[in-house]
């Protein structure tokens, strides 16, 4: 009886020890990096306002991904700011749906790539009540996104690099917990978008512009340490 009372006590006590260490841990200016796997949604192209092409991406690890670098504060009120540069590299896979070609199906190379330039907003719960003293979060982020396509080719020619800057946004949740003193752990998952991107015009295409929107869902695991 006397030694669970001792345990419960010095358990107790221990907890109140830790008690600091953990708000300093999450309170505070911190950097960051994120990584992980970066999903990218087919995409209608576009030629005058009429869509000629779908192009589509392979989804693995190694021919989606992404990283980056992240700063920003957290207080105690929960809401933490943040400024994210991102960068993702999609593979191509084939485009389909040729309007030009009979509404065929050819294989592609090449990749398209963003650099997202985010200011986010996050608001991190309550720790859940478990020893890993976990936090659910969720934001929102909004910035420019520099997005390029390298290297295109199909069996009908190389059309080049291409590249625009447009709008972008982010929306996401996920769960943070700490390590050890000061660094703090995380995984999302996050949905972003842009606006319209414009191509231009493009060797071997018919006169026109082409556009197309870009969607994604990011499966990320980040690392951050407060100071």
């Amino acid at each position: 009886m006397l030694s669970k009372m001792y345990f419960s006590k010095a358990y107790f006590f221990a907890t109140l020890l830790c008690l600091p260490m953990l708000a300093h841990a999450e309170t505070g200016g911190y950097i960051g990096i994120i990584g992980g796997l970066n999903h990218e949604y087919s995409q209608r192209l576009k030629q005058n306002g009429d869509a000629f092409v779908n192009m589509k991406f392979k989804n693995d690890l190694q021919d989606a991904y992404v990283y980056g670098l992240t700063a920003g504060w957290k207080d105690i009120s929960g809401f933490r700011p943040e400024l994210e540069i991102s960068m993702s590299t999609n593979e191509l896979d084939k485009f389909s749906d040729r309007v030009y070609d009979g509404n065929g199906t050819i294989p592609a190379k090449g990749r398209e790539k963003s650099t997202n330039y985010f200011a986010n907003v996050w608001y991190d719960f309550p720790g859940v009540t478990n020893s890993y003293n976990m936090h659910p979060y969720l934001g929102v982020g909004a910035g420019l996104s520099h997005v390029r396509g390298e290297d295109i080719q199909t069996q009908d020619g190389n059309f080049g690099s291409l590249t625009d800057n447009v709008f972008g946004y982010q929306v996401g949740a996920g769960l943070r917990f700490p390590i050890v003193s000061n660094l703090i752990t995380s995984f999302d998952i996050r949905y972003l978008k842009t606006q319209k991107i414009d191509f231009g015009d493009i060797p071997g295409l018919p006169p026109g512009h082409v556009t197309t929107k870009s969607s994604s869902t990011v499966f990320q695991l980040g690392l951050s340490y407060f100071f």
